[in-house]
């Protein structure tokens, strides 16, 4: 006899690799703290594209806005059809019609993003640019190949990422355009229930088993993330509560978070907020917007939806968009999956602990193959 919770990862199994086979876009997420995921799927025959925060909560959906959001779209999965219930989304997908799912992307596997030596030059770029005063801080990513598990489907790993992680917004999405992507992250970039607002500064990272006492280098990471976003909130937001800075743990790490509880002044939007405040100096760098055009160009690397942001929108009259960090892009076909992480680098920063620190990053995902 089966229980209740293989019953639930079952139904989500079915329902993406069935979403997927028949070539409709969909969202499937579970907030943090919350029980039950949520499932978006999107009928229309043409991608509905989001091109200017202006346009972010014009339509309920689950939007996908890439790193270098809004000079590239974000491309919103329409709610045609929103279900709180795995059962009724599971019956719903069967009565669905097939359609011809675009080929998936041929990938070119390149081992230069697993190479040391080809991080370390990214990173002598980005220091030269950080000890020449040009930037106070900037954040170098990097991705990793790893095989998928035969006996592992899409569906399964989201469930488990749901076990794993239950502070974190989890999510497994696929569209045409942006392939199939699944995360578990643990800063929000904006929500908003009604009036209240929240976002956070999240920033300084160390293994949960080290016991040492936050460095100077984290404190002052942080603290250049939370000075920012305080500076944003002051332009739209009437009045601010702030909480931290706090050790939170993320999988095999641990973070200093600092929360911000706002309400927006009269004629002031979510819209305005996430324009002001993506991408955040925790995935980017400061001084902005010159830190994300020198990322574009001396990364070395597409960022695609890492680093930028997803969640749903105008959703039971709510709106929480988190930032896409401790994710990876699943190829199924191939068996093979791309994690991705990255760490903010300061005039102060080591070679060899940022690198660690990427691959400790990656171990949040890459535990839900063991």
């Amino acid at each position: 006899m089966c229980d209740s919770a293989s019953l639930l990862s079952a139904s989500f199994d079915s329902i993406a690799r069935t979403l997927y086979d028949k070539g409709y876009a969909f969202a499937l997420y579970r907030l943090p703290l919350q029980t039950e995921p949520v499932c978006v799927i999107d009928t229309a025959e043409q991608a509905t594209w989001v091109k200017s925060p202006s346009e972010l909560t014009t339509q309920s959906g689950f939007v996908l806005a890439p790193f270098c959001f809004p000079s590239h779209p974000a491309r919103l999965v329409k709610a045609d059809h929103l279900f709180f219930d795995s059962q009724e989304a599971l019956t719903f997908v069967h009565t669905l019609p097939a359609r011809t799912r675009p080929q998936s992307k041929a990938i070119a596997i390149s081992r230069e993003e697993d190479d040391f030596d080809n991080y370390a030059k990214a990173f002598d770029r980005f220091m030269e640019a950080l000890t020449a005063g040009r930037f106070q801080k900037l954040v170098l990513s990097r991705s990793s190949w790893t095989a998928l598990p035969k006996d592992l489907t899409p569906g399964m790993l989201f469930r488990r990422a749901c076990t794993a992680h239950p502070h974190a917004a989890v999510t497994l999405t696929w569209t045409p355009e942006t392939g199939l992507w699944l995360g578990a992250t643990p800063e929000i970039l904006v929500t908003q229930t009604q009036a209240q607002c929240q976002t956070m500064a999240l920033a300084g990272t160390i293994p949960c088993d080290d016991p040492t006492q936050w460095s100077a280098k984290n404190q002052h990471e942080q603290g250049l993330v939370t000075d920012m976003i305080r500076d944003v909130l002051k332009h739209h937001a009437q009045s601010i509560d702030e909480e931290g800075p706090y050790t939170v743990t993320a999988g095999p790490v641990k973070h200093l978070r600092t929360d911000f509880q706002f309400t927006l002044r009269a004629g002031h939007t979510l819209e305005h907020v996430v324009e002001t405040l993506h991408p955040t100096p925790a995935v980017c760098g400061l001084p902005m917007p010159d830190a994300a055009a020198f990322i574009e160009e001396a990364e070395g690397r597409h960022r695609e939806l890492y680093a930028g942001f997803l969640g749903p929108v105008q959703i039971q009259d709510s709106t929480a968009l988190f930032v896409n960090l401790r994710c990876l892009t699943l190829y199924p076909e191939q068996s093979l999956v791309r994690l991705h992480a990255g760490g903010g680098l300061l005039p102060a920063s080591q070679l060899q602990s940022e690198w660690t620190e990427t691959n400790i990053k990656m171990q949040t995902l890459r535990r839900l193959f063991e």
